[in-house]
């Protein structure tokens, strides 16, 4: 029998690359995957300003690609998010999802922390080789992304798409997974999240921190295949 398809979500400011560590490590144990770009990130345009309603239609189509196939979803950071937005309007064919670094509870002051690090002008001063990393991924509209995803952090702000109340809706399985180290997603407020979710399971990951890229995968790893196994 074929093992489940999974797909793979980035978080902000990201593209697909960030996935591919990860997706390379289920491909190797026979699970066919896919790494997406969301809306406006990598090779993928989006005029519009960026909304999670938008990314969150671009996870029900990726779904929806697989014919009525069941699927696993895994997001870092606002890809989880972004996937928990999708479980949440419809959650057809979503056999399990799994979040890491994801951030749920915004208010305007988290928002604004973030924003810090989304001016182009800034980023490009002190940390010009990120900048080039940035552009390198998404092409000359780079310091569009930062600037449409400090937007979408202040408009998400006021009416967080994730309340408790709409957390407890969702209906499959999830996996909650952060770092011990995290500073931008928040170890406490992860695991009431998991524990709101009525199929919610909570993994923290010591001496690890928010970049995905840097989680030890040889203990991530079979702790998510664990999780896809007794889904």
């Amino acid at each position: 029998m074929s093992m489940t398809p999974i797909l793979f979500f980035h978080g902000a400011i990201g593209s697909m690359a960030q996935m591919q560590q990860m997706s390379m490590y289920f491909s190797q144990k026979g699970h066919l995957t896919r790494c997406v770009d969301l809306p406006g990130h990598g090779q993928r345009t989006h005029q519009q300003p960026f909304s999670f309603e938008d990314f969150a239609a671009a996870v029900r189509q990726e779904i929806d690609a697989f014919d009525g196939q069941e699927v696993f979803l895994v997001g870092y950071s606002m890809g989880g998010y972004a996937a928990l937005c999708a479980a949440l309007q419809n959650a057809n064919n979503i056999k399990g999802i799994v979040t890491f670094g994801t951030k749920f509870l915004w208010d305007e002051a988290a928002a604004e922390k973030q924003c810090k690090f989304l001016v182009p002008a800034t980023l490009t001063a002190k940390v010009p080789a990120f900048a080039k990393q940035l552009e390198s991924e998404h092409g000359a509209g780079w310091a569009q992304v930062l600037e449409k995803t400090a937007d979408l952090l202040r408009r998400n702000a006021p009416n967080n798409l994730l309340s408790k109340e709409k957390l407890a809706q969702i209906s499959c399985p999830v996996l909650v997974s952060i770092g011990e180290n995290d500073t931008t997603a928040d170890v406490q407020e992860s695991l009431v999240v998991a524990r709101t979710i009525p199929k919610g399971s909570f993994l923290c990951l010591p001496h690890t921190p928010h970049d995905l890229q840097k989680a030890n995968l040889t203990i991530l790893g079979p702790i998510i295949e664990r999780f896809f196994a007794t889904t």
